[in-house]
């Protein structure tokens, strides 16, 4: 089989397709993986991968995987078994939302310190640069976690935003909150006083030319699809027009995640695999060999690893030579 498959891919690249040279090592149940389907990645300060999946946590520490589920005997156990985002802060708190609620993870004694389940399954969270953490939920009410009084303080944002129109939040690397609330991208700056006191100031929302479906950030850049099938880049360099790929979306589906690899980008759609926009062939698309649905995306910068979350094939590490993929812990 090996032979035959060898002779296939040497076969494609003499007709002249694009042939990937990258690797793809998986992780899935077999090794201890909680579930397969694995719905967002995040890679703490001291460099465990931190994996959510339909069913459980789990803390991949290159050697073993360790699982965390709910305990109905046990408070301080997360509140549901679906895993729907990850954040940390301070490096030492992990903020696991889940479709029971919101958790306070606690990386040094392995205990959720801090439930809030009033927030519900259906919030965005994301943190600025002073690691400060923000919740938005459904209800159009931001709200941010008080250290001095372990609790959250709520704030209504602009009152055209109602619920049920909001799709997404994140926050830039200069610390502007953004919001997309029916395709518009709104803007925010947060002010504090004191120890209790929170504002939000909305700034002047991005101008773009058509609704915008989905938006990412990967460190200083902010990936934008909009409806048309439009990929854009902004950073604090200005804003720059990627690729039109209206027709692979019509085909692929709902995008999952996106991230720039250097200057190439990567699109994770949920029902199709991955594709990565070549920059040096103007960005052309390059299937990966992935056949299924990519949710969730995490770049390692230090080794030079994505790592990819799927539906039903666990996590790979995708790398673009033999001797990265030899090294991945």
């Amino acid at each position: 089989m090996k032979i035959r498959f060898m002779f296939f891919w040497v076969l494609l690249c003499g007709m002249g397709i694009r042939c990937a040279a990258y690797n793809l090592r998986q992780i899935n149940n077999r090794d201890g993986l909680s579930n397969s389907s694995v719905t967002c990645l995040l890679q703490d300060d001291e460099r465990f991968l931190w994996i959510g999946t339909y069913d459980g946590l789990n803390m991949y520490d290159s050697r073993e995987i360790h699982v965390y589920k709910p305990d109905m005997d046990d408070e301080n156990s997360l509140s549901s078994n679906v895993i729907r985002g990850l954040v940390e802060t301070e490096g030492r708190y992990l903020w696991v939302s889940t479709k029971g609620g919101l958790n306070k993870l606690s990386q040094r004694t392995n205990a959720i310190e801090e439930r809030y389940d009033h927030f519900g399954g259906d919030i965005y969270m994301a943190k600025d640069s002073r690691d400060g953490l923000y919740v938005l939920g459904k209800s159009g009410v931001l709200s941010f976690y008080s250290k001095a009084r372990k609790g959250f303080i709520g704030c209504p944002i602009h009152g055209g935003t109602a619920p049920g129109g909001l799709s997404g939040m994140l926050i830039d690397s200069r610390d502007t909150i953004w919001v997309n609330h029916r395709g518009v991208l709104e803007r925010y700056t947060a002010r504090h006083t004191g120890t209790d006191g929170f504002s939000v100031r909305r700034q002047a929302d991005f101008k773009h030319p058509h609704p915008v479906e989905y938006m990412f950030r990967h460190k200083e850049r902010i990936i934008l699809v909009d409806a048309v099938g439009g990929i854009w880049c902004v950073s604090p360099q200005g804003v720059r027009f990627v690729k039109a790929l209206g027709g692979l979306i019509r085909r692929n589906g709902e995008i999952g995640a996106a991230l720039f690899d250097g200057e190439d980008l990567l699109v994770g759609f949920k029902t199709n695999g991955l594709v990565r926009l070549d920059a040096s062939r103007d960005y052309e698309p390059e299937k990966i060999d992935i056949d299924c649905g990519v949710f969730s995306l995490w770049k390692d910068e230090r080794q030079d690893i994505i790592w990819i979350g799927t539906d039903g094939q666990g996590i790979y590490a995708w790398t673009k030579d033999g001797y990265a993929f030899n090294n991945i812990p």
